[in-house]
């Protein structure tokens, strides 16, 4: 296999999107290449542990995750801030807790959060439990519906553009 690096890919990246003038294909006024490069390059750096979990446990974590959440999602408790973060935040340890590195000093501060996270690495999920700020609600249930309309057929424009690029 071969890997390539993060400088390699985005060097690869920005020829193809002089050569065939990538951000020229619209969606809605929106720059359709913009909403795919992230994938793209994350295919082409084809890293070493590049879809280890599979995608069903993934799927079931998901759905676990955003049966927990419908509460939350009902009836959202009063915060004077919302703040989005991700479960990989969860890096470091306070008292036996797992603090989110970049919110949760802030939070101390402030008081009154309500504290949102996206699920990005499964490497992450367990410490959520011990999490220093406990989450308030993931956005497992948005991903998942996401995922869900991004199955279904495309309009016509939009799959023009996708065949294009």
């Amino acid at each position: 296999m071969s890997f390539k690096t993060e400088e390699e890919i985005s060097a690869r990246l920005r020829e193809l999107e002089l050569k065939y003038d990538l951000y020229k294909y619209k969606v809605d006024g929106y720059s359709a290449w913009r909403l795919i490069r992230f994938t793209i390059a994350d295919s082409l750096q084809n890293l070493p542990f590049h879809g280890v979990l599979p995608q069903w446990h993934l799927l079931t974590w998901f759905l676990f995750q955003g049966f927990f959440d419908v509460p939350s999602f009902l009836f959202p408790r009063s915060a004077r801030y919302v703040v989005r973060t991700c479960a990989s935040a969860l890096n470091e340890k306070k008292d036996g807790f797992w603090k989110d590195i970049y919110f949760d000093d802030v939070f101390e501060e402030l008081g009154n959060c309500f504290k949102i996270d996206v699920l990005n690495s499964p490497l992450f999920f367990k410490r959520r439990k011990t999490a220093l700020v406990p989450v308030a609600i993931s956005t497992s249930l948005i991903d998942l519906a996401s995922s869900f309309l991004a199955m279904l057929k495309q309009p016509v424009h939009v799959s023009r553009v996708v065949r294009t690029i």
